[in-house]
Parts: structure tokens; sequence; C-alpha cells
């Protein structure tokens, strides 16, 4: 009988019965235990998620300075709680010149201190130093220097030239200023442009649109 049953495959087939009632049996058993560790896997993902998006937004605010002055401060209104703060710049575009940019982001520097970090309080400001104006009158020329701040050092990190009375467009910088403080979702992000009224004319710098 077996030589019938082996001739018509039908031999093997109590032995494949037991060996898929083993299988079956097997992922019975251990089935809930992928599904449980997927469950879980995926709720931890969402609690990192959750975490990061009940993290508190930075509530300041960023002011350019104006006026007949020989440098261009930003300065940092914190309208939150009390916390350090650093910041960096980065160089978008830059017009009307025949100088390459420099491209990268460098850490800014505060007015008045080396340190990269400073502390705000609530409703308290500081100022971080963008750039500054030289008149050569004796050249005709007016240099335009962007500042940053590395290793505790100041530094400048991009610079233009023009001619005091050739009544030819004033460079012009596209930045990104980047603020951060720890324990908060995202820096805060704001971009300018830093120019000069005219060829003759004061420092600008303004927010872009």
């Amino acid at each position: 009988m077996s030589v019938i049953l082996s001739i018509i495959g039908l031999a093997a087939v109590p032995t494949n019965i037991e060996r898929w009632g083993l299988a079956f049996a097997f992922i019975a058993h251990y089935a809930h235990w992928t599904t449980l560790v997927g469950v879980v896997s995926l709720l931890a993902y969402f609690v990192v998620e959750s975490l990061t998006y009940l993290k508190p937004k930075l509530r300041i605010e960023l002011v350019p300075s104006n006026g007949p002055r020989p440098d261009v401060l930003l300065t940092v209104k914190n309208k939150g709680g009390s916390r350090n703060f650093y910041a960096q710049c980065t160089l978008l575009a830059l017009r009307n010149s025949p100088n390459a940019m420099r491209s990268g982001t460098f850490n800014l520097k505060w007015e008045h201190t080396l340190d990269k970090c400073v502390p705000i309080g609530t409703g308290a400001s500081s100022n971080l130093l963008i750039a500054t104006f030289d008149v050569d009158h004796k050249n005709g020329l007016i240099t335009m220097e962007i500042w940053g701040l590395s290793e505790n050092a100041k530094k400048q990190y991009e610079w233009s030239r023009w001619n005091l009375d050739s009544h030819e467009k004033v460079p012009e910088y596209d930045l990104e200023i980047s603020v951060f403080s720890d324990g908060v979702k995202r820096p805060f992000l704001e971009r300018f442009t830093l120019t000069a009224e005219s060829w003759h004319g004061s420092p600008k710098m303004v927010r872009m649109d």
C-alpha cells in the first residue's frame, strides 16, 4: 500500500500534515508576542514624538538696529522664561558685488562679550553684533564687514567694499539668523537683508518678506 501511496505522492502527506500542524501551533503561540512588540514599539515612537512636540517654543523677537551708526546690531528680546541663548548666521545670497560670497554657517557674537551663550531673563534683551561699516574718506571707500565668533574670538566672516562717490549699487547680503536655546522644540529663524541706505548712507538691515 505504501508503494502505491508513494507512487501517487501521498505517502508523505501524514508527515507533512504533522509538520504543518507544529508550525501553525508555534506561530499561534508566539504571534501575540510579535503583535505586542509591534504595539509597544509604536507606542514608544508616539511617546518620543509627543515629548518633542510638547517642548516649548522660543518666544523671542528680533529687532535690527537702524539710524546713523557704524554698526548693525540685532536685538534679541526674550518674551518667555529666562534662558541661555546662542545664535548662528547663514549667508544665503550676495548681490551687487563682483566678489564671490563665502558660504557656510557661523556663530554670532554677542555685544560686549566673547561668550557663545548668554542668559536673557524674562522681558530682557541682548544684542548680537551683525556687521560694522567703516568710512575711509581719505581713499573714498566704505567697507562693510560681517562678524562672527570663532573659539571665543571675534572673527570677520565676510566683507564688501565700494567707492564712496561712485553712485554704484550697494552690495546686499541675505542672511538667515537662527537663535537656539536648550530644551526647546526648534530654533527661532528669521531672514534679513543687510545693505546700506545708499552708496554714502547709513547701514540698513531689514526683514525679508
